[in-house]
């Protein structure tokens, strides 16, 4: 368990629904340099690789992301018996640069974490907060000249009832410059 999540529990109770989601968040998204990388991450805590049903809550969420963009390829990773789900994807690279994506879906969570262990969790307030009539976002941004890296944490809108979608999502995307 990172320090921050550490602190980030001890912060307040609100977090401990989230709690399997920013573990695997954590220990398989927070640091993935590719699409292997975030793969052989999953595979040493215990998550095994798997094609979403297309009728299945992951496979509407996925047929909906490959549908927006060439990837040069996307795994899932699920364990047997929790409603959280892995799913990364790499963009083909090109003069603009490649894009890594790892998300954690929770299709239990129903809420976001309080402001406070978020903040306690990420180190720092979020650089942009976004508030829905049904959902809630936070994001923070970070740059080092040769990449840019987003970490979001959201409870998205429902786009249909009942709703297909997650209730939780964390996402770590990083753009890697030529």
């Amino acid at each position: 368990m990172s320090l921050a999540l550490a602190l980030a529990l001890a912060a307040g109770p609100d977090l401990s629904s989230a709690r399997p989601a920013i573990s695997a968040f954590d220990k398989v998204c927070a640091a993935a340099a590719s699409i292997d990388d975030a793969a052989a991450r999953a595979a040493a805590d215990g998550w095994t690789e798997f094609e979403p049903a297309k009728a299945s809550p992951l496979g509407y969420v996925v047929s909906l992301t490959r549908a927006m963009g060439g990837p040069k390829g996307d795994r899932a990773f699920r364990r047997d018996g929790d409603s959280l789900f892995v799913w990364t994807r790499e963009t083909i690279p090109a003069a603009a640069g490649q894009f890594v994506e790892c998300r954690v879906y929770d299709f239990d969570v129903k809420t976001l974490p309080s402001e406070e262990a978020l903040n306690a969790w990420a180190g720092r307030k979020p650089d942009h907060s976004f508030n829905f009539d049904d959902g809630q976002s936070r994001l923070w941004l970070s740059y080092d000249g040769s990449k840019s890296t987003s970490i979001s944490v959201q409870t998205p809108p429902c786009l249909a009832n009942p709703c297909p979608q997650p209730r939780l999502v964390i996402e770590r995307s990083v753009s890697k410059n030529p």
